[in-house]
């Protein structure tokens, strides 16, 4: 029930990124993609006036020190973030207090840090996505994908720079698996 932008810091560079930025909430997905890059897009979502919220795997065991460490990060999702984003979008439009009540948030009140309830969404009860929406036929993409530009020098084939979580009918161990309750 809510628009969306997706800005891939793989397809724009940091300056479109942080000229683009310009919503009531800014998510980053924190990973070794983004870290580099973090501060800056922060700094610009916080001068657009957006409530900053960052996420993503990295982000769970580091809740702590992304707030500490940086003073324009609202909060962070910890663990299964489609629900609490979702929760906290609907508390902006509304004009309620975004992460009182949010399962899955870390954030600053007063000073000090908040740790939020824990709630798991059960792998199990998450739809298979549609792999193919834009047009993208995800296995023929790894299948045909044959050099990386994500790490460079890396000498490795069929790397790629698709990256999917929850319901992939793939079995890695690195996210949702639809054969288990690991993350």
């Amino acid at each position: 029930g809510h628009d969306v932008e997706i800005l891939d810091g793989q397809l724009l560079s940091i300056e479109k990124i942080t000229k683009r930025i310009s919503a009531p909430i800014v998510g980053v997905s924190f990973q070794i993609y983004s870290a580099c890059h973090l501060d800056a897009i922060v700094a610009a979502a916080k001068r657009a006036g957006s409530l900053v919220v960052v996420g993503g795997q990295a982000a769970t065991p580091l809740a702590t020190q992304l707030l500490q460490g940086n003073e324009n990060i609202d909060a962070v999702i910890c663990y299964d973030g489609e629900e609490a984003l979702r929760l906290i979008a609907d508390a902006v439009e509304d004009s309620r207090n975004p992460f009182a009540d949010t399962p899955n948030v870390v954030y600053r009140q007063n000073g000090r840090i908040v740790t939020n309830r824990v709630e798991n969404v059960p792998v199990s009860s998450v739809p298979t996505p549609d792999r193919r929406l834009a047009g993208i036929d995800m296995e023929r993409y790894i299948t045909n994908f044959t050099t990386t530009n994500t790490f460079l020098g890396f000498d490795g084939t069929r790397a790629t720079n698709a990256h999917t979580k929850k319901g992939c009918p793939r079995r890695c161990s690195f996210c949702g698996r639809t054969d288990k309750t690991y993350r």
